[in-house]
């Protein structure tokens, strides 16, 4: 489980200020005329995200992120600002701060999918599960043709225990972006637990077309064949896995296991050992983050 963090007072601060970008509408003067209108605020838009962008580059988060804010009040309809003020949230660790920005622009802008799918990910990301489906439910609503939507609602179906709500939401997501390589991973995952390997195949072996240097396309290829009794494919698929991405634990804590029950336990210690020490060190990581 994640512990909530108390917002900094700096924090406070700099949401309080977000929500009135927010609330008035960036404070900029309009000019007269739909046309003129819609002219300006896309040249503001441009400018406050160009700003955003290079404060962003120079490791001055709050004033990119009050950037950000701008240009998204400039235009809502564009994705990018959202996307950067979520980005910016998470670097400087304040899901809470985010939430409330979001919050807010689900108010102001609540027939927007962007505003929905932001609301959800940061509910998501402070294990708000059952709140978070609903952000992600209501933004599928406004636009059922983005995959981004039902993919998150498959992580959490998946999470709550709800494998077969899973598999309709990450078959969704897949039907409307089979290339997506963590998509098909994920979907295959639900599959193979269903049983249902010759379709987990199916996707997989989809996606890797697209995606022939995915590790997570390998991965999941090994643990269905492994799952299968395809020892020898299993094991040329972990291999591959770890050779594009070497720190992956889970790869080769799955790799010894399969050679610890072939008879090689030598080789299958080395790899545990080696997981071991992948998973000591992410645990380093994420305590020093």
């Amino acid at each position: 489980m994640k512990h909530r963090r108390t917002m900094p007072a700096v924090g406070i601060v700099l949401t309080t200020l977000l929500m009135t970008v927010l609330g008035c509408g960036g404070g900029s003067e309009e000019p007269s005329g739909e046309a003129e209108i819609a002219e300006a605020a896309l040249a503001l838009h441009r400018e406050h995200l160009e700003r955003a962008r290079d404060l962003y580059g120079q490791g001055n988060l709050p004033e990119a992120l009050g950037q950000a804010a701008r240009a998204l009040v400039a235009s809502p309809k564009s994705p990018e600002p959202y996307a950067l003020v979520s980005q910016l949230y998470i670097e400087l660790a304040d899901d809470e701060g985010a939430l409330g920005f979001f919050e807010i622009a689900t108010r102001n802008y609540g027939e927007l999918d962007e505003p929905w799918y932001y609301h959800g990910y940061h509910l998501y990301r402070l294990d708000r599960w059952a709140e978070a489906l609903v952000s992600f439910e209501k933004a599928s609503e406004i636009d059922p043709e983005d995959p981004r939507h039902h993919f998150r609602q498959g992580l959490i179906r998946q999470t709550m225990g709800d494998f077969e709500g899973a598999q309709v939401s990450l078959g969704r997501a897949n039907a409307l972006d089979p290339t997506d390589a963590i998509t098909a991973a994920r979907y295959s995952r639900v599959l193979r637990v269903d049983g249902n390997y010759e379709e987990a195949e199916r996707v997989v072996s989809e996606a890797l077309e697209a995606s022939p240097d995915s590790s997570d396309l390998h991965y999941a290829q090994g643990q269905l064949h492994l799952r299968q009794g395809r020892d020898g494919e299993a094991e040329a698929a972990f291999r591959r896995a770890i050779s594009i991405s070497p720190n992956r634990s889970d790869a080769h804590h799955d790799l010894a296991r399969l050679l610890s029950r072939s008879g090689r336990e030598v080789e299958g210690r080395r790899e545990e050992l080696r997981a071991e020490r992948l998973r000591d060190y992410a645990d380093v990581r994420t305590s020093l983050t």
